[in-house]
């Protein structure tokens, strides 16, 4: 007979609906788990009132004392609690939060277990909860992470022809383009004792990448403002994207880099032309960022702020753009908190003065001023000292 596992706790939300939902998914899940008797089970857990009082984390699913696993109420009345059946349905929805594969938590989101299947279609249904974070394989690949205030180098157009990455430019992190930049380049950063992470566009589809005709009509959203080359993704066909996706990060692995940083994972936020929430948008990136993990890539993302909190646990390195200038410097903190590197650039010709440096230092984020274009050129907050 399985048992109920206690650890990893997570806030809870009450927004249950129907009770009796619940409880067909409940018996469900434990009958599979090997609870074939229904006397055998009793519960053990906090009221609703008990578990509001709780910002993060609640006792559920203890064993009793003769050792049974403490889950559901007796109904024929053996080892039967003293709960009255309002406390009763209180306890259930909380249990339902744990026993079943995903965990009320932030805006709605939650996480499964692990070895499901790549869906075809993100529906609603299967975002409201996130995919349990799977840790780099080390095995696979270097699973490199940034320490908290490393400077760095982000390039993701080329100088010459024949200058994707400016090697001149002495820094002991880079993150450059996975296409334009070949094997020699990584290898060049590695000899030298410093890291490359992989830029990845998971978010759009741009018309030179070498398989852009991949990518059906049906995927393909509105012109990314902007970026005349570029169209939004509908990143809710998982079916289609992730085989495109995967394959872009084996290219990353076959050249050596470190690990991946994704772009365009704002979409719900934009014009796309396409119905995304910001629900399917965090299933994706974490998705992704899984995937990566899988492969010994470490995993990286660019801004979305308001989905810092809900990624945090699926990356190990974070790039905001123009923080400053559109004030969300401080949505990097969950990622800081949990002692993880975050970096941002400025872009707005007056802040060239580097007025910016002070803020990202309040944040411990590493900052520099650069042309929109990322080329090698740049001023870093260090310099402005």
């Amino acid at each position: 007979m399985g048992s109920l596992h206690t650890t990893g706790f997570y806030a809870l939300r009450f927004e249950f609906g129907n009770l009796g939902l619940w409880e067909s998914a409940i018996r469900s899940k434990l009958a599979k788990a090997g609870y074939s008797r229904e006397h055998d089970w009793t519960f053990y857990v906090a009221t609703r009132d008990n578990l509001e009082r709780h910002a993060v984390g609640m006792v559920v699913g203890k064993r009793d004392s003769e050792g049974s696993d403490c889950v559901l109420s007796d109904a024929s009345g053996n080892r039967k609690t003293s709960m009255e059946s309002r406390s009763m349905r209180s306890c259930l929805k909380a249990l339902a939060c744990v026993i079943l594969p995903f965990v009320c938590v932030g805006m709605g989101f939650a996480r499964a277990g692990s070895g499901e299947p790549t869906p075809s279609v993100l529906t609603p249904q299967l975002v409201s909860h996130l995919p349990a974070p799977v840790p780099c394989d080390a095995k696979k690949g270097s699973c490199w992470k940034p320490a908290i205030g490393m400077e760095w180098q982000w390039q993701l157009s080329c100088d010459t022809a024949k200058t994707c990455t400016n090697l001149d430019v002495h820094v002991p992190f880079y993150v450059i383009d996975a296409v334009e930049n070949p094997a020699s380049t990584v290898a060049a950063i590695h000899k030298r004792g410093e890291h490359a992470y992989c830029y990845v566009d998971i978010g759009s589809w741009e018309d030179k990448r070498p398989d852009a005709s991949k990518f059906p009509e049906s995927v393909l959203g509105k012109r990314y403002i902007g970026w005349p080359h570029e169209r939004w993704l509908d990143i809710r066909q998982l079916g289609i994207l992730a085989p495109i996706m995967i394959a872009r990060m084996q290219v990353c692995v076959e050249k050596g880099f470190d690990g991946v940083e994704f772009d365009n994972v704002q979409d719900w936020d934009n014009p796309t032309g396409i119905p995304i929430t910001q629900q399917e948008s965090a299933y994706y990136t974490a998705w992704m960022a899984n995937k990566a993990h899988a492969m010994g890539l470490s995993a990286s993302w660019e801004n979305a702020p308001t989905n810092v909190a809900v990624l945090e646990p699926y990356m190990e390195a974070l790039i905001f753009e123009s923080c400053y200038n559109y004030h969300f410097c401080q949505a990097s903190a969950p990622m800081v908190q949990a002692g993880k590197w975050v970096g941002g650039v400025e872009y707005k010709a007056e802040f060239k003065d580097m007025r910016f440096c002070p803020t990202y230092a309040k944040y411990q984020m590493v900052g520099a001023f650069k042309k929109l274009k990322l080329n090698s050129w740049r001023i870093p907050c260090g310099a402005a000292k």
